[in-house]
């Protein structure tokens, strides 16, 4: 599931993923964006993540379908999660977006996220 939540900067979209992501899920993400940062404004991404132990294929096609078309819009990316995979998942992804600031945070570090994502 995903859920938008209020962001602590305009130019960022923020985000909290638990359990399955769906397509739907996805859907409602991207609107949310189109709205907010039409045509091909750049935006950041706070992303809070539990636990996502329950990904679905679906999910991660649903994922892979939504990097692929914003990558190149995305600025920075601040993941918050207290799960240490995600430290190593973050450094892949930053291989895969050239010019993308990726950052991890632990749950206690979210407001140090924040003021990561506003500089």
């Amino acid at each position: 599931m995903i859920k938008l939540i209020q962001s602590e900067d305009p130019a960022a979209v923020a985000v909290e993923f638990e359990g399955k992501t769906m397509k739907d899920d996805m859907e409602e993400l991207e609107a949310h964006i189109e709205e907010k940062f039409p045509g091909e404004e750049k935006f950041k991404i706070f992303a809070f993540i539990h636990d996502m132990k329950n990904a679905t294929f679906q999910g991660m096609t649903e994922g892979m379908k939504f990097d692929t078309k914003y990558w190149k819009r995305i600025r920075k990316v601040a993941v918050v999660s207290e799960q240490k995979k995600w430290k190593q998942v973050i450094s892949d992804i930053g291989n895969y977006w050239p010019g993308v600031k990726i950052k991890h945070f632990e749950y206690e570090e979210k407001e140090a996220a924040w003021e990561w994502l506003k500089r």
